[in-house]
This record gives structure tokens, C-alpha cells and sequence, in this order.
């Protein structure tokens, strides 16, 4: 993966998890899953941004929480 597409990745808050039971655990990793999916789909061009987030949404990933993680994460590595 590239540089640009690791600063897109998606991290489970070791905090958040703690407090979750086996089966929200369960649950959220099958979201991070299908996040990670859907992000490799979008680099691949087979999702637009828009239907990228949309995914994100679905799973209940806090995107403005994401999109500011992203602009802090292009921002160090220097693309933006």
C-alpha cells in the first residue's frame, strides 16, 4: 500500500475497545473489516470517494473524527 493510502487507514481506539463485550467486539471488527475492504476498493478506483464514506457511515465510523485524522496523517508524511 502506499504512503498516501496507509494515511487513510482505519485504527480501533484501544480505549473505546476496553470497555466492549466479546460480541461488540465481534461487531466492530467485522466493521474495521469491511472498512479496510471498501478502502482498498477505493484505491483500486472501484468506489468513489463518496461512496467510500458512505461505507464508513454505514459501519458507524466517525468520519469527521476520520477526515481529520487523514488531513493530519497527509499532512505529516508531506502530500498536503
Amino acid at each position: 500500500m502506499s504512503l498516501a493510502g496507509k494515511a487513510l487507514d482505519l485504527v480501533i481506539p484501544a480505549r473505546a475497545s476496553r470497555e466492549l463485550s466479546q460480541s461488540e467486539m465481534d461487531k466492530l471488527l467485522t466493521s474495521y473489516q469491511l472498512a479496510k475492504q471498501a478502502l482498498n476498493d477505493f484505491l483500486k478506483a472501484k468506489l468513489t470517494w463518496e461512496e467510500y464514506l458512505e461505507i464508513l457511515e454505514m459501519h458507524q465510523i466517525n468520519i469527521d473524527s476520520y477526515l481529520n485524522t487523514i488531513d493530519y496523517n497527509l499532512t505529516k508524511i508531506g502530500v498536503i
